[in-house]
């Protein structure tokens, strides 16, 4: 298998929704919109958006704290230019939004507003070779994944740095 290896420190969200019997006019449950924070898009072209953030850390190894000042994103691997970006670098690339619903083996679901960059356009910057295939992922907490590159091609898939109108925390 040919791969490309993207190194993204980056900030996860993990989010754990539960469940309540009572809903509000516009179908949200009470602990539900408890859970929005100040100045979070609530909805978005028709679509009722759910918190980005959900009440209960269940990250592989608790919240990451990442220095902002001191990230780094690194494209490595089968690329002719390999690629370190700070934040601010990957900031001023062209922002995307798109609306996500995400659906949890746990049973949750989330509709969440996301905002960030397409990863073809880091990944062009870095220039990849035609044999690749594969695209690793690695976050600072040690986690890694792999997605095949033409699903990330086909399905404009971003890294995203905002939910919902705000800036991801690192919870």
């Amino acid at each position: 298998m040919k791969k490309i290896s993207l190194i993204f420190i980056v900030l996860f969200v993990s989010m754990s929704f539960g469940c309540s019997s009572y809903l509000d006019v516009d179908g949200r449950s009470n602990a539900t919109v408890s859970r929005f924070r100040e100045s979070e898009v609530r909805e978005y072209q028709g679509a009722n958006l759910d918190p980005a953030i959900g009440p209960n850390d269940n990250s592989i190894k608790g919240v990451q704290y990442v220095d902002i000042d001191e990230y780094s994103l690194a494209v490595t691997g089968l690329v002719n230019k390999p690629l370190e970006l700070s934040y601010s670098e990957v900031l001023d690339l062209d922002p995307y939004e798109r609306l996500i619903t995400l659906y949890c083996v746990t049973g949750w679901d989330a509709t969440i507003l996301w905002k960030g960059v397409l990863l073809e356009d880091i990944m062009n910057l870095a220039e990849i070779k035609s044999e690749a295939n594969t695209v690793i992922f690695h976050s600072v907490d040690g986690y890694t994944t792999s997605l095949p590159l033409d699903q990330i091609l086909q399905n404009e898939l971003i890294l995203a740095y905002s939910s919902n109108g705000l800036d991801l925390p690192p919870d």
